[in-house]
């Protein structure tokens, strides 16, 4: 060999900075946990509702609303062990638990035409929703039953409750008018029947300040819908 050779030595250090490669899947991660953060802390109680029957409910679109703001949404629907009924879960938002408790009242919020007039028109685009009326009461409840039926009065109506009897059923439905010179004084809340006695129950709300109208000497009467006159001017 001739020549001068020089012989050099390359020094090897580990890099301490991480490789932009991975600034993706660790930004990703981040955010997945914040997101996850976000539900566990907005999530709230989880509830059970009874109902007759599951029809326009539909699970993760079916939606819990008060004054109709969104407060849950249905997460499942399942049959009872006979059938005869149906079981909805339904995760509530987070701060709910107030709202909650045995006097709480559920319902299906869906077109209805009865004797009250028509109701729910604004679910035939938007499809129907479980309306939930608080109670007010201490002790809380998780599990509940729906009303079949929007309740004639809500929970902080004013009035006063009266029950009469008849001795025929059917004469009455629950919306009906309860009326006082023309003027609706009151509705007819529930319907029932006494096997005992035979006779038909029919629980009334007397809205205030119309109350004051029930002494001890009141009556009531049941009248029909169609009046018919036959005198020299006609039939009418």
């Amino acid at each position: 060999m001739t020549g001068n050779s020089t012989q050099t030595e390359a020094n090897i250090k580990k890099q301490n900075q991480i490789s932009a490669i991975w600034i993706v899947p660790i930004v990703a991660l981040v955010i997945a946990l914040w997101m996850l953060f976000q539900f566990i802390n907005n999530k709230g109680p989880e509830i059970t509702i009874i109902m007759p029957t599951a029809e326009g409910i539909n699970i993760g679109k079916t939606e819990i609303k008060s004054l109709n703001v969104k407060v849950g949404i249905v997460t499942d629907i399942t049959l009872s062990e006979d059938y005869d009924y149906i079981k909805i879960k339904a995760q509530m938002n987070k701060d709910t638990e107030r709202m909650l408790n045995d006097k709480t009242q559920f319902w299906v919020v869906k077109p209805r035409v009865g004797s009250a007039g028509i109701s729910g028109l604004e679910t035939i685009l938007s499809g129907a929703y479980i309306q939930i009326q608080p109670g007010e009461s201490t002790t809380n409840k998780l599990n509940f039953t729906a009303l079949e039926l929007p309740p004639i009065t809500p929970l902080s109506s004013k009035g006063v409750r009266v029950l009469l009897s008849h001795a025929k059923a059917g004469k009455l439905n629950i919306g009906d008018p309860v009326s006082y010179q023309g003027f609706t004084v009151g509705r007819v809340e529930k319907t029932s029947f006494d096997l005992t006695e035979k006779k038909a129950l029919y629980q009334l709300f007397i809205f205030e300040p119309y109350d004051g109208l029930l002494l001890s000497g009141s009556q009531f009467w049941l009248t029909s819908g169609i009046d018919v006159k036959l005198n020299a001017d006609g039939f009418n």
